[in-house]
């Protein structure tokens, strides 16, 4: 029997029917709604975009990566529950999209690679593990402050703003001028999301951005899933840390809440490290380190992106 021949417009939509969705990377918006579905999914606990891993060896091409507690077998699960072997999303024109998806176990939550925490007024100085000093701002309130991990101070979530003679005072290990152990005053600590900062005052360290008093940091850096598997350095006050980028735009559970759109990289970092930056090698500044977690079987380290804290301050580099 002959086979009906099809105009041209209905043969164009048998075409788009029988398509795959295109291969693609979801964007902010759409990787946000995404990452709710697939959390909202029984045994999720977070995601993050990076390299799909068969059977130990790194597969080419980018994959969003799923974290669970532990890893159950398809018959273990409602259907419902179940992990695509492909994360789909729609444009608003109805235009359909996909990309691949592993599923990783969760070894350890992300942790504090240095510090505790104080109340008021206390001092938080703990011999042989310190803060490191992140970087130097202008601040439309405060003035010229530094910025350090806010774990180091707080340990409940919020947002924490502590009024004059009630600030705890801080001892940091300075990556960039001298003296190399400084004493601050905290004016405000963040822990919210993907936020864990807190702004520093002090006469001891000079104001600028500077690595071993002579080497200027660059610019503040957006890094997008193209930036996986660069080269990166942690400026600690050990000296330089070599890394690379692993993991974009991470949902990770914190103690107490969800970290959102955190970065990861190869472990590389110790007590002490905490509110370090992250750069890459032309200097621009990716982040500050917040803590490591276990993922995989691999440990990483997880720092937040600097752009947010910038944005929530109103804040710029001096």
């Amino acid at each position: 029997m002959k086979r009906k021949r099809l105009s041209a417009a209905a043969e164009a939509r048998r075409l788009f029917l029988r398509r795959r969705p295109s291969d693609a990377l979801p964007d902010h918006t759409h990787l946000n709604q995404v990452q709710q579905e697939l959390i909202a999914r029984q045994n999720v606990v977070g995601s993050y975009i990076g390299h799909k891993v068969t059977r130990g060896r790194q597969r080419d091409g980018l994959a969003l990566v799923c974290i669970v507690d532990k890893k159950l077998k398809a018959r273990e699960l409602d259907p419902a529950e179940r992990i695509p072997r492909r994360a789909k999303w729609r444009t608003p024109g109805g235009r359909e999209f996909s990309c691949p998806t592993d599923v990783v176990t969760l070894d350890q939550r992300v942790r504090h690679s240095s510090g505790s925490y104080a109340g008021p007024g206390d001092d938080v100085t703990i011999p042989g593990d310190l803060a490191s000093v992140g970087v130097a701002l202008q601040h439309p309130v405060y003035g010229v402050v530094f910025t350090t991990a806010g774990h180091l101070v707080v340990g409940a979530p919020g947002v924490h703003i502590f009024p004059p003679g009630q600030q705890p005072r801080v001892t940091v290990a300075n990556a960039r001028n001298e003296p190399a152990v400084a004493r601050a005053r905290a004016l405000k600590a963040v822990r919210v999301d993907g936020l864990d900062y807190a702004l520093l005052t002090t006469p001891d360290i000079p104001s600028g951005n500077f690595f071993r008093d002579s080497v200027p940091l660059g610019n503040p850096y957006i890094p997008s899933p193209d930036d996986i598997g660069r080269h990166l350095i942690v400026l600690s006050s050990a000296g330089l840390r070599h890394t690379a980028f692993r993991g974009a735009s991470a949902s990770l559970p914190g103690n107490g809440f969800q970290l959102r759109n955190v970065l990861l990289t190869d472990f590389c970092t110790d007590g002490g490290d905490s509110g370090a930056c992250l750069v890459d090698t032309d200097r621009r500044v990716w982040g500050f380190l917040i803590g490591a977690a276990g993922i995989g079987g691999r440990p990483f380290s997880v720092f937040m992106p600097v752009m947010p804290l910038l944005t929530a301050e109103q804040a710029r580099f001096l």
